[in-house]
């Protein structure tokens, strides 16, 4: 009929309505202020967030600053023959800190100045000294990241164990004082350094403390890399004691620090 077609045609346009927002005036205020809220998050109509703004909380502050750098990341300047600075990357790339390396001479200049010795962190964020645009000093730089860290990596601090001390100052001495780094040095210091090691074994890296990657493993694989630039004929790193070899090889491929014969093949 006439009329049942009136009615079908009015109830099917009802459905056809949207629902009203909401039947609470107080519950559509608060949907409003939120939406308002991610709009601004999102960066809406406002500035965007840049190194060195504060948003009045210190944990925004710091995720944000990370993914800055995740798009821009921090430059290490280096020198491939500073043991300073295979100390700083290797810790630098443990703990998967946003970064890229620059070789330069033993002093350069950032951003105009004059930088101390190598290496250095330059960076939106980094906390430089008062005067500075880069932060300077590998142990300083290692700190700087480890206290930033935003991945599950960690590092745990340096012990003080005498032996590896001792170890790192006779590396240093005979490096510096190439004449008298003779093979039997070398192979001497690599076969000692096999007996220091007390972790890792079976599927894992080897370490010298039992509960993993440490300062002292960054600062004594430092030294190792710097001994093995300096070896002389006789005394190259494939006539080293297994566990040394093992352990300089193994721990710059996990950190991702080219072995040295591939920069001997860029300079050539």
């Amino acid at each position: 009929s006439v009329m049942s077609t009136h009615l079908l045609t009015v109830a099917a346009a009802a459905l056809r309505l949207p629902p009203p927002r909401c039947n609470s005036p107080r519950m559509q205020s608060y949907g409003d202020t939120e939406a308002a809220a991610q709009w601004y998050r999102t960066g809406k109509d406002t500035k965007r967030w840049a190194p060195g703004d504060k948003t009045g909380n210190p944990s925004d502050d710091a995720r944000l600053l990370w993914s800055s750098w995740t798009l821009n990341p921090l430059t290490l300047h280096v020198n491939d023959d500073c043991a300073d600075c295979t100390l700083a990357r290797i810790v630098l790339s443990h703990l998967g800190m946003p970064f890229v390396t620059e070789e330069a001479e033993d002093a350069l200049f950032v951003d105009g100045e004059q930088a101390s010795e190598l290496p250095v962190l330059a960076g939106a964020g980094v906390p430089a000294p008062a005067g500075l645009t880069h932060l300077p000093h590998p142990l300083e730089i290692c700190s700087f990241a480890a206290s930033v860290c935003k991945t599950d990596a960690r590092i745990a601090p340096a012990t003080g164990r005498e032996d590896v001390a001792a170890w790192i100052d006779c590396v240093d001495e005979f490096v510096e004082f190439s004449d008298s780094c003779t093979p039997e040095l070398v192979l001497g210091l690599a076969a000692q350094l096999g007996a220091m090691l007390r972790g890792g074994g079976g599927d894992s890296l080897p370490t010298l403390n039992a509960w993993g990657f440490s300062m002292d493993d960054a600062m004594v694989l430092a030294a190792l890399r710097n001994l093995e630039a300096a070896a002389p004929d006789g005394a190259a790193i494939d006539d080293w004691a297994p566990p040394a070899r093992e352990y300089l090889e193994g721990q710059l491929e996990r950190v991702g620090v080219p072995p040295l014969d591939l920069y001997f093949d860029d300079d050539e």
